[in-house]
């Protein structure tokens, strides 16, 4: 009976060893699976990388192409169209310094012409020849050549020189030898003279 009894333990034992060793292998087999798994998609993005390596060195080269190709376009513009502007430049530099050493005329302010240069007429501003003459007779004595002496259209308040352009200075003098409160005035009109100067004195 005892016999019996031993027996039946050893057997349960067994039975309960090989359950357990089933189930240890249905474990292992799933998770030879998952590592299977693991591993595909490992292979799987590694493969991936590889294509995002290839793809990078593809971008570099076609960088580096560029890159190349502009240098190389940099210096054909350099030697070319900015080789020739430079040139341009250096000839107008040059055309320049002869134009200075030749004198530069276009360079020097323009002179102020002589008394003997100026066309002038006098006029009287109040209708009385007298006053016109007096003033033409003290502008001839100053050196000036008086080419008319004659009447105002109009009636003027107070003694006025109108000048065309380049002649400011010889006004300023001419108003100076009228009076100190002669009035400056620049010609808008057509003239054959270069100064009108008319007196009401």
């Amino acid at each position: 009976m005892r016999f019996s009894w031993l027996a039946i333990s050893a057997f349960t034992v067994v039975l309960t060893a090989c359950a357990s060793s089933k189930q240890m292998q249905e474990s292992i087999d799933a998770n030879s699976g998952r590592i299977e798994m693991v591993q595909q998609q490992s292979r799987v993005l590694n493969s991936r990388l590889e294509n995002i390596d290839a793809s990078i060195q593809q971008v570099e080269m076609k960088i580096a192409t560029i890159g190349s190709r502009f240098n190389i376009m940099f210096a054909d513009l350099e030697n070319g169209v900015l080789g020739e502007l430079k040139e341009e430049v250096s000839d107008i530099e040059q055309r320049l310094t002869e134009l200075v050493n030749e004198g530069g005329h276009m360079l020097s302010p323009a002179t102020e012409p002589s008394a003997e240069e100026v066309s002038i007429k006098v006029l009287s501003g109040t209708g009385n020849m007298g006053s016109a003459s007096m003033l033409a007779q003290r502008l001839t004595n100053l050196g000036y050549k008086i080419n008319r002496v004659d009447m105002a259209p109009t009636r003027f308040s107070r003694n006025t020189v109108f000048y065309s352009e380049g002649f400011h200075d010889v006004a300023v003098e001419i108003a100076g030898s009228i009076g100190p409160e002669t009035t400056l005035k620049p010609l808008t009109w057509s003239s054959t003279f270069n100064i009108i100067a008319v007196t009401v004195q």
